[in-house]
């Protein structure tokens, strides 16, 4: 089954799946952004989503409203380096551009865990033995330098992915 379209927020506006547009930070947005829906299989509670796209050239990032008791709490996910980074944004009245753009900056780092990777395999490169003349030293620093580069491409890789 496809996907369904989720309403995203572009210039401070929402465009909503039926096409009607409302402004973020006005009345009705701060409605649309508090209620919730019923699930009609599980009759549960199910929070609504978004697709944000940074006014400022940030990242773009999918937020969640996850309700819990009749209270909404938006959460923010965007897939970095292979690895899920989910951020809190607020309760709906917390939800603003400026709040929005904040979260844009900050979901776009890589986890640690992948910084740390990189370091370790990068610890573990040994330098080849080499013999007394120079020309072993430099070709040994060269292949280190060489296996060095290929994990920081790989990483490079997993950043833009």
């Amino acid at each position: 089954m496809a996907k369904q379209p989720i309403p995203a927020v572009t210039q401070g506006t929402i465009e909503l799946e039926n096409g009607q547009v409302i402004e973020l930070e006005s009345p009705k947005g701060a409605k649309w952004l508090a209620e919730t829906v019923i699930d009609p299989e599980t009759g549960k509670e199910k929070g609504r989503s978004f697709r944000y796209e940074s006014m400022e050239g940030r990242a773009s990032f999918t937020a969640r409203n996850q309700p819990v008791k009749g209270i909404s709490y938006w959460y923010a996910s965007k897939k970095v380096a292979g690895e899920v980074n989910k951020l809190y944004i607020g309760k709906p009245e917390n939800v603003t551009i400026r709040r929005l753009e904040e979260v844009a900056e900050e979901i776009a780092k890589p986890h640690k865990k992948v910084v740390e990777k990189v370091a370790e395999k990068v610890a573990e490169t040994e330098p080849k033995s080499v013999g007394e003349d120079s020309d072993s030293w430099r070709q040994a620093i060269e292949a280190q330098m060489m296996e060095m580069q290929k994990v920081l491409e790989e990483l490079r890789g997993k950043l833009t992915a």
